[in-house]
């Protein structure tokens, strides 16, 4: 391994060029600044070797410009820390397929704060994974993958699932392969998004019908003292005060037993 001096914007500093494996011993500062004129860091710092610690590797960036890479692999039994205030801590990137342009994307990763992140979740400080335009983000595993919003302590845990279109379900189905039969949920009005689609919820299956089971109850429709204010075709409730079924015809309001 050699160590070299660049210059850059009037700093100096040491660049290690590595062709092994490079131990570092445990709570080490790895100061990735980057220097070259493309803002990206030389590749071969660690691309023909391992950057390898059997502690913690705190990896910082000072210059907020720039990017933090490394062009080798990492192989470290302790924590891998990267601090950015309020900015991308972690990317992988690379070109995407080139039927779709070949353009670079990238993944990235980081906490960040926002004044508006409360107004669907419950913090203004947020861990988020994601990626940019062109991408898909996936989140596979060949058992089990779960999505917890507990930890025995907190009472306000929820999951919010967003999309600007329906949502897909597609059960039982293969990897990368779309189930012949889907469950969608959307809404009545397909063309509006945000707080002015106040329309109703639709659940639907692309073919076939939909099957409500149990193995020791059954369907609770609406129990209410007075008919609904709108009527749909279609609708049914239950009178709590005559004990009827009641549905709406399209036309009229029926008593259904």
């Amino acid at each position: 391994m050699s160590i070299i001096r660049k210059v850059r914007n009037d700093k100096s500093q040491s660049i290690f060029l590595n062709t092994g494996n490079v131990e570092l011993p445990p709570s080490t500062t790895v100061d990735l600044y980057s220097y070259l004129t493309d803002d990206r860091l030389l590749e071969a710092q660690t691309e023909l070797g391992i950057l390898q610690s059997n502690g913690s590797i705190t990896v910082i960036e000072t210059d907020a410009d720039e990017d933090v890479r490394a062009g080798g692999t990492e192989n470290i039994t302790g924590t891998i820390v990267a601090t950015n205030d309020n900015a991308t801590s972690f990317r992988l990137r690379g070109p995407n397929h080139a039927s779709e342009g070949g353009t670079n994307v990238q993944s990235y990763a980081g906490i960040f704060y926002n004044d508006g992140y409360d107004g669907i979740g419950t913090l203004k400080t947020r861990a988020s994974f994601g990626a940019n335009v062109e991408m898909d983000l996936a989140l596979q595993s060949p058992h089990a993958l779960m999505l917890l919003a507990t930890d025995g302590t907190q009472t306000d845990g929820k999951i919010v699932a967003a999309s600007t279109t329906n949502v897909e379900f597609h059960l039982r189905a293969d990897a990368e392969t779309e189930s012949p039969v889907q469950l969608t949920i959307d809404r009545v009005d397909t063309g509006t998004t945000g707080i002015s689609n106040t329309s109703d919820i639709v659940l639907n299956v692309t073919s076939g019908n939909i099957n409500f089971t149990s193995s020791d109850g059954g369907i609770v429709v609406p129990i209410r003292a007075l008919n609904p204010t709108t009527l749909v075709t279609g609708l049914v409730w239950y009178d709590s005060v005559t004990n009827q079924f009641k549905g709406y015809n399209g036309t009229n309001i029926i008593i259904l037993g």
